[in-house]
């Protein structure tokens, strides 16, 4: 799977390619032979990298697509056609679950992988996807009370919320971070006056000195209050468990012990 990331210059390689040994001079070209990268098949279960340097979040990084193995046979097979979402024979799965069927503005639906190593620990045998439009907020949860749906999501800011979590409060859950951060910057060198009303000279010249301001910018920062605005979409319970600190999440690093 690395190989053909690396060879198809997948976006996200830069995740690792200064990470495992040999495979950014690989990806530069300085090299041709990819066995001088540090990856290894130990066994059929058992892959090795080698790095340039301890990481102590290697690990998490494991779990990014980009190391996710490939079937060569296959790969080679599908040749331009390998992976595409909207072919499912396309696809080669070692998941728990196989994709049999999507239908646009319908379902998307799988089924219990007889050939998957842990098959007899899967307990739910096929999944359905069902598509929703994103207009009426309260419609999964509605689908779900009337057997519809087996889980939905709920919106805090709906009108039927406060209901739904009075009865339902045992069983609402908070999903986990994803891989995505939002934040919001201070352009201090403002070039472009086009979407603003502050079009004469003197207004962009007294715009530009309070941008330059540190006291200015940090008044902005320390008044803009992050929990209200991110209850405007996920409520006052959800809003501070979506924000942070940091770029990434905060368990992606672990403090390094002394050596």
């Amino acid at each position: 799977g690395l190989k053909y990331a690396t060879d198809k210059k997948a976006e996200a390689l830069y995740l690792v390619q200064d990470s495992i040994k040999g495979l950014d001079a690989y990806a530069k070209g300085e090299i041709t032979d990819f066995a001088q990268v540090g990856i290894k098949a130990l066994d059929d279960q058992t892959i090795q990298y080698t790095l340039n340097k301890p990481e102590t979040f290697w690990n998490s990084k494991t779990t990014m697509g980009v190391l996710a193995p490939v079937n060569e046979e296959f790969l080679n097979s599908k040749g331009d056609d390998f992976a595409k979402a909207t072919d499912p024979s396309s696809l080669l799965y070692n998941g728990p679950y196989l994709l049999k069927s999507i239908v646009t503005k319908s379902s998307v639906e799988f089924a219990k992988n007889p050939n998957y190593w842990d098959k007899d620990n899967v307990h739910i045998d096929k999944v359905k996807l069902s598509f929703w439009d994103g207009q009426d907020t309260s419609k999964p949860a509605e689908n779900f009370k009337d057997g519809s749906l087996t889980a939905a999501r709920l919106y805090p800011t709906s009108a039927s919320f406060a209901e739904l979590e009075k009865s339902m409060k045992d069983n609402i859950v908070y999903t986990q971070q994803d891989s995505t951060t939002y934040l919001v910057g201070t352009n201090i060198d403002r070039q472009s006056y086009k979407h603003t009303s502050k079009t004469s000279e003197e207004q962009k010249t007294s715009t530009k000195k309070a941008l330059l301001n540190k006291d200015f910018r940090q008044a902005i920062a320390f008044g803009f209050d992050r929990t209200a605005y991110a209850s405007q979409l996920n409520g006052e319970t959800g809003a501070s468990k979506i924000l942070r600190n940091l770029f990434v999440p905060p368990t992606l690093f672990k403090q390094m012990e002394k050596l």
